[in-house]
Formats: C-alpha cells, sequence, structure tokens
C-alpha cells in the first residue's frame, strides 16, 4: 500500500479527524509532492496533479467522484494547483529579474527570452498576459515601468 493509500485508506475509516484536519493533512503531506520544484516545471502541463489533488480533497470532504471540482475548491477555501504553479513561477521570475546581467540563471532566462516559443520565459509571458499583467512583461520588472 503506497503512502497516499494509505490516508485515503485511513480517509474512509477514520471519524476522529475532523474535515478541516484532513484537509491539514493533505495539505502537509500530498501536496509539498505534488508541488516540488513547480515554480522550475511549471510550464508544463500537469494535470494528473490537480486530479490527484481534487481527489484527496473530495474523500475529506466526503462528496462522489463525480462532484464539481469547482464546489471542492470553494468548499475548502483552496486554489487549484494550476494556480499555485503559476504564482510560484511568477515569483521564481521576479527573483531571476532581480539578479545582475553576469549571473547564469539571468543569462539561461534571457536566452530562452528570445525564442518565440521557448518554453519557460513563453510560460510567464503566457501566465502574465493572461492575468492583465502584460505590461509587466513589455518591461520586463516587477514595478510594470522601464527601468
Amino acid at each position: 500500500m503506497t503512502p497516499g493509500s494509505r490516508i485515503k485508506h485511513a480517509m474512509g475509516h477514520s471519524k476522529f479527524f475532523s474535515i478541516e484536519r484532513w484537509i491539514q493533512l493533505i495539505n502537509s503531506k500530498v501536496r509539498p509532492h505534488l508541488e516540488y520544484l513547480s515554480g522550475v516545471w511549471g510550464y508544463c502541463q500537469w494535470n494528473k496533479a490537480s486530479t490527484t489533488y481534487t481527489k484527496y480533497l473530495k474523500a475529506a470532504l466526503g462528496l462522489e467522484k463525480k462532484s464539481p471540482v469547482a464546489l471542492v475548491y470553494d468548499e475548502t477555501n483552496m486554489m487549484p494547483l494550476s494556480i499555485r504553479r503559476h504564482i510560484r513561477m511568477l515569483k521564481l521570475w521576479a527573483k531571476v529579474l532581480t539578479y545582475p546581467k553576469t549571473h547564469y540563471l539571468r543569462q539561461l532566462y534571457e536566452k530562452d527570452k528570445k525564442y518565440q516559443y521557448s518554453r519557460w520565459a513563453g510560460r510567464i509571458r503566457f501566465i502574465l498576459v493572461t492575468y492583465g499583467l502584460g505590461d509587466f512583461w513589455r518591461t520586463q520588472s516587477t514595478t510594470g515601468k522601464k527601468k
């Protein structure tokens, strides 16, 4: 039995924990594994992580498998993993922008940014434009103003 299946098994057989305690357990033991270094690899779509996370949340709430995902996030007051990945990526991007142009991570970013269909930098651009923050991309600044 895997650690994850042990948690799900215990969820179905324990009446001692409240829903809040189960969600705390899921967020401390399951979510960190699903989000490990997601600021770096977050440009990839990893639907299995989101599916796994919502399965645990549905089990904690006692919902059926076919319950709407929006209901799960509304009831638990949690953000979907995809949005959390976007936030982590933007935090990493903001940090990379603070590095001097001679820093190897900044040089790697600048090189990646030049390609029209780059992976990581292209995803940063997509995220910023999607959330109406395109000025930050155009200025390459966390203030939205040209330095």
